[in-house]
């Protein structure tokens, strides 16, 4: 494979900031693909939005582990649900797993029944990644999608040499890498990016920081993920929006090269 470069625009549908954040962005060509988000207060802005430019390459985004974020499953999440990064320690528990997988089935039943076309799936904190639920969560989507031919976000974890990156989410999240989805990679007979860019630098990444490591990637499927229209709070002011704009003359789309991103 020649050298394919993505950039992923993650929470779609969660609040208004983001919904825009993601349409401008699209239209000023600085983001390739966006994960949208089911059940929230924009999901429907968002397939509308997708529908009418299919242009932008769309998929599901995930998640199990945030109060800002309604179930489609259930009313509300259990009182002690645990949030954030603590559901991929707490994934090995019965209960934890049969609310979770009950929460993705009706994801990606709800995402079905949009009716668009499935490019990809990742999810909040990574949680599809954990060995001990991605087998689970494999078969639910091959129920769901048996003919599913994009990708999963699994690809090995890469931190930017030049970034100054918060110490415990790096080592997290490498952690996370190196001992949960590389075991599950062995057997998963899909498509799946090859690296993952942005875990060091969630919300707050820098444009030139990432120029300058695309400059050195070789041949591969290279994703590199944002959250426009927010930052660690819902509430923040985005510092990826700005990072992205800045890129679309760094990094045109004619040279990321998405539109030979096709599916095997």
């Amino acid at each position: 494979m020649s050298r394919i470069i993505v950039f992923n625009a993650d929470d779609w549908g969660l609040s208004e900031p983001i919904h825009e954040a993601i349409t401008q962005l699209h239209e000023k060509n600085a983001i390739d693909a966006a994960g949208i988000m089911m059940g929230q207060r924009y999901t429907q802005q968002a397939v509308n939005y997708a529908r009418a430019n299919p242009s932008l390459r769309v998929g599901l985004h995930l998640f199990a582990s945030d109060r800002d974020c309604a179930p489609c499953s259930r009313p509300a999440w259990p009182r002690l649900w645990p949030e954030d990064i603590l559901i991929n320690t707490t994934l090995f528990l019965p209960h934890i797993q049969e609310i979770a997988l009950a929460e993705v089935n009706a994801q990606l039943q709800a995402y079905k029944e949009t009716g668009l076309p499935l490019h990809f799936i990742n999810s909040h904190y990574h949680f599809h990644a954990n060995h001990q639920f991605l087998e689970l969560f494999a078969e639910q989507l091959e129920h769901q999608f048996p003919d599913f031919k994009g990708w999963l976000r699994l690809g090995e974890t890469r931190l930017f040499p030049f970034a100054a990156p918060d110490p415990v989410i790096a080592t997290r999240d490498w952690l996370v890498d190196l001992m949960e989805s590389r075991i599950f990679k062995q057997n998963w007979s899909g498509w799946h990016n090859d690296t993952l860019w942005g875990l060091d630098s969630t919300f707050e990444n820098d444009a030139s920081t990432i120029a300058a490591a695309i400059a050195k990637l070789g041949s591969g499927f290279h994703e590199f993920f944002f959250h426009p229209g927010r930052g660690r709070k819902l509430t923040d002011s985005s510092t990826d929006q700005t990072a992205l704009l800045e890129l679309v003359d760094l990094v045109p789309q004619i040279q990321r090269r998405v539109s030979a991103l096709v599916f095997p």
